[in-house]
């Protein structure tokens, strides 16, 4: 798949807007959701994207970013989201600097996961230090780092659209409790005495 990169106010959704985001206040504007992951089969792209189908067949309102690392072979599921998706995608593809990618995180309210296969979610963690609400599965390594309310039941793609579903339909409740995550523990400053000293 070639790096396709969008910006704009883009919106899935029946309260799609034609007006630029600058002209509209963060508040009013649908979530913002966004998927920072690998694009490979571990990451479990098909799950998410049948749950972006799910809210989008109801006429949920969002905003999307699928963006992350890409190799040669690409999950068919990517291109589904470039053509199903287009109307509501703000960023789609591999970001070239961490400014960028840094910038997606901090706009997005939501970050989701749906690894079946990851050893610690660094993606996931540096979205959280910008400010995104995580929903993770509940299994790997993320019921070690998150409390339970940021956690999702895997078996059940329901549990996850209606999560979000909830959130997309009224983003002030996670506009207005960003998360108290510290995950400063996690930074080089506190583990390089750990790594250069033990």
């Amino acid at each position: 798949m070639d790096e396709t990169l969008l910006t704009g106010a883009s919106t899935c959704g029946r309260n799609s807007s034609v007006l630029g985001e600058s002209q509209i206040s963060r508040q009013q504007l649908p979530l913002h959701i966004v998927w920072p992951h690998r694009w490979e089969h571990d990451k479990n792209p098909d799950f998410f994207v049948s749950v972006l189908e799910i809210l989008r067949s109801e006429d949920i309102p969002f905003r999307l970013s699928v963006v992350g690392e890409q190799f040669s072979e690409v999950p068919d599921s990517f291109q589904h989201v470039a053509f199903a998706f287009g109307d509501c995608l703000k960023r789609l593809g591999y970001l070239p600097s961490k400014e960028e990618y840094f910038a997606v995180l901090m706009d997005a309210d939501v970050v989701v996961s749906t690894a079946n296969h990851e050893f610690f979610g660094a993606a996931m963690l540096e979205a959280v230090h910008f400010g995104c609400y995580p929903l993770a599965p509940r299994r790997l390594v993320y019921p070690e780092l998150y409390p339970d309310q940021f956690l999702y039941d895997p078996s059940k793609l329901s549990n996850l659209v209606d999560i979000l579903r909830i959130f997309c339909l009224n983003p002030s409740l996670v506009r207005s409790s960003r998360p108290h995550l510290d995950v400063s523990c996690f930074s080089w400053p506190a583990l390089r005495q750990k790594f250069l000293f033990s």
